[in-house]
């Protein structure tokens, strides 16, 4: 005899694998999305900026804790603070020259980081 269940059984089983990768895959988007590195922009003027103090922000969101932004010079004279990732800014601190790309107003620590400053004396 033929068991009357045995479609309704595939069926829902059908449906909850269906509905279990559509779940897992929403979730590596999300955990993408979360954790999908800074966009940087390279197309831009490089100019060497002398770092003046490195301190940290909070960040909130995927990143969490505190990232650091550096206060530098640049050539003309002027100061601004620039937001850098840690494997930029690892090496930096005052007295050392970082390389800015710069693209109309807007600054970004380049990818190679800071060079460590020369002592004098």
């Amino acid at each position: 005899m033929r068991d009357p269940f045995k479609t309704v059984v595939l069926y829902e089983r059908t449906n909850q694998v269906i509905g279990l990768s559509l779940l897992a895959v929403l979730a590596l988007l999300g955990a993408l999305s979360a954790f999908w590195p800074a966009t940087y922009f390279t197309n831009g003027q490089t100019i060497e900026a002398t770092v003046l103090r490195v301190g940290t922000y909070s960040s909130s969101g995927a990143f969490g804790g505190d990232l650091p932004i550096l206060t530098v010079r640049l050539p003309d004279g002027s100061i601004r603070q620039v937001k850098a990732s840690w494997s930029s800014a690892g090496n930096c601190m005052p007295g050392s020259q970082v390389p800015i790309v710069q693209r109309g107003t807007a600054l970004q620590v380049a990818l190679r980081g800071c060079d460590k400053p020369t002592r004098s004396g």
